[in-house]
């Protein structure tokens, strides 16, 4: 469908929805220690094809794909600055889950 306003359009598609099965195994994903100062722990629930850590303006600091069939991955952050930053799980059917760690 499509609504217009005065100045925009907003379009709405159908998407596909996540599977249950999907969805449980995102939210099993955890950061540990969280503030971290030299390695976090990531354990997920899921294979995932990359992970990600983005400062909060966006900037990609981290991008690495994990061995494949594991659910733990240990990231060095040692040399990250002081801050918050984002964590992107992206499984392998492309389901994003973000996840904020701190890093000390």
């Amino acid at each position: 469908s499509t609504v217009l306003t005065e100045k925009y359009r907003i379009v709405l598609k159908n998407k596909p929805t996540v599977s249950v099965s999907e969805e449980n195994n995102l939210q099993a994903t955890t950061l540990f220690p969280n503030p971290a100062s030299n390695s976090l722990l990531i354990r997920h629930g899921i294979d995932v094809s990359r992970i990600e850590v983005n400062s909060m303006i966006g900037t990609n600091v981290v991008s690495f794909t994990p061995k494949q069939n594991e659910t733990t991955s240990t990231l060095n952050v040692s040399n990250l600055s002081t801050g918050s930053y984002l964590v992107r799980i992206i499984s392998l059917e492309n389901s994003i889950e973000t996840k904020i760690f701190v890093k000390q």
